[in-house]
């Protein structure tokens, strides 16, 4: 049975029907803008009636559908201990119904219902599609609970099933995102199969993430050391930053060995590789925060990370500061001398952070850069600059004050260094 699975599976073909990663959206607040929610509610009555065309425009009904998701709650995306995760169906529902009105929600729902046995398959995966991942609806659930048990009773009995591997997935996939785990063995059939292409593991991985089902460890390791940067990314994503045990951690270092040879090799990163490179960054920040590296973990990473904090490419820099920060030491003076005067300030702030982690003799060598970033533009670089000042003059202290509490820490460190320079 699983081996019929992997085969057919290993036929898909590359179906990306948009990221289940929904960007940040705005809130309902933000609809009270009269030209947002105009175009909301156009974009909605334009996937409706262009499901009435006698040619029905998937890709155009697939751009509105976004849209709407992208100005809506219900496709709102949270971040919980590292781990992406999307509303219940449930939620994502009773907010559209009250971002799109419930005429329009039910409207667009029953176009999706009345195409879900479409023999176009684009536009009966876009029907399943809205229905599970936009909606919350269940409306087209037991047709896809009915095209499931179908063909997987004719796949026991070795017989051909009567709809294409591209649907066939879809609809396991979107009784995921309805909280049906029925199509699980598809998902991790989809993750098993070296036939598989990127775009549909890394739609399994989200779809089983949002199940809560655990992947298998044997499957996961292979996921997290994929030579796709997607894959891997959203394998990463789906653990979550914080690292739980030795073979996360391991993945992640040697995912950020090969990004550090691909850049040596190419001197740039996909957009992909550089979104991998931030994940990783991240799990492996949080390992040696715990004390999780060894001894020559910790000392292979410092290497790569040093070398991409010197890349001229002040992106993968950003990329890394956090992590070059929580590892920097003395001996990075001469790096953080030269971030600090960076154009990014995402690299300034960390560079400020790096050095707060570096001996008091170490800050006072960047003093002077330090107290003119107290007035720079980002409030990150100030908080920053603020607390490695503060760390220079022996204070244990915190970072992120008040506007206020900040002002008066400002005029008294810059005091402070004043003294000083009149004592010398």
């Amino acid at each position: 049975m699983k081996l019929i699975l992997v085969v057919l599976l290993c036929l898909l073909g590359a179906l990306v029907r948009g990221s289940n990663h929904a960007p940040k959206v705005l809130g309902l607040s933000d609809l009270q803008n009269m030209g947002i929610a105009t175009q909301l509610l156009d974009n909605v009555d334009a996937a409706i009636l262009l499901f009435d065309d006698k040619e029905i425009n998937t890709g155009r009904i697939m751009a509105a559908v976004q849209q709407i998701e992208a100005r809506t709650l219900f496709s709102l995306v949270n971040s919980v201990g590292g781990k992406t995760v999307i509303f219940e169906p449930e939620a994502r529902s009773h907010a559209a119904r009250e971002v799109l009105s419930p005429a329009r929600y039910s409207a667009l729902e029953e176009a999706c219902v009345a195409h879900l046995p479409s023999t176009n398959e684009d536009v009966s995966i876009l029907s399943m599609r809205i229905l599970a991942q936009s909606l919350g609806s269940n409306a087209g659930k037991s047709y896809m609970k009915r095209q499931l048990e179908e063909s997987m009773k004719k796949l026991q009995n070795a017989d051909e099933i009567d709809i294409s591997p591209d649907v066939f997935f879809a609809v396991a996939e979107n009784l995921a995102y309805l909280k049906d785990a029925s199509g699980i063995e598809v998902l991790e059939s989809a993750l098993r199969s070296s036939g598989s292409l990127p775009s549909l593991k890394q739609r399994a991985i989200k779809a089983i993430n949002y199940l809560g089902v655990p992947i298998p460890d044997w499957i996961k390791s292979d996921l997290l050391l994929s030579d796709d940067a997607g894959v891997a990314y959203t394998a990463f994503d789906s653990i979550g930053s914080s690292p739980t045990n030795s073979v996360i951690i391991s993945s992640a270092i040697r995912q950020l060995q090969n990004l550090e040879r691909i850049y040596t090799d190419k001197r740039t990163l996909t957009i992909n590789q550089r979104t991998l490179l931030l994940e990783v960054a991240s799990v492996i920040k949080n390992a040696a925060r715990q004390g999780s590296l060894s001894q020559g973990q910790y000392g292979d990473v410092k290497k790569t990370v040093v070398f991409l904090a010197s890349a001229q490419d002040e992106d993968i820099q950003a990329r890394v500061g956090s992590l070059f920060a929580e590892l920097a030491n003395d001996g990075d003076g001469d790096l953080i001398a030269r971030l600090l005067i960076s154009d990014s300030a995402r690299v300034r702030s960390r560079a400020a952070l790096a050095l707060a982690r570096c001996s008091q003799q170490t800050i006072h060598s960047q003093k002077d850069v330090l107290l003119g970033l107290l007035d720079d533009t980002s409030a990150e670089v100030r908080n920053f600059a603020l607390y490695a000042l503060r760390k220079g003059l022996g204070e244990r202290t915190g970072n992120y004050l008040s506007e206020r509490e900040y002002k008066i820490q400002r005029a008294r460190v810059r005091k402070a260094y004043d003294d000083r320079n009149s004592e010398n």
